[in-house]
């Protein structure tokens, strides 16, 4: 039984994708390996990061953030189009 105050350690493993390096458990942090800012996005429920500099862009997950659901069409085409050209890592 755990005493008053006493915080448990939460183990964190990193799983890589292309230039990606996924830090969990959840939530989930998303860094370039290089350094680079990634920013995330969606495109209808799916949930997408990019690195813009190293032009890379993975899927990382469907439904997690209900904020898809708030969002137009028309941003999800303007998000879509913002990685045309970028290279899919998995």
């Amino acid at each position: 039984m755990k005493k008053k105050n006493q915080t448990s350690k939460v183990h964190c493993e990193a799983a890589y994708a292309g230039n990606f390096v996924m830090k969990v458990p959840p939530p989930v942090d998303v860094e370039c390996r290089h350094g680079h800012k990634t920013r995330l996005f969606n495109i209808g429920r799916n949930h997408f990061v990019a690195c813009d500099e190293c032009r890379t862009w993975m899927w990382a997950g469907n439904n997690v953030f209900s904020d898809w659901k708030y969002e137009s069409k028309e941003l999800w085409e303007k998000n879509r189009e913002s990685i045309k050209g970028y290279r899919e890592v998995a």
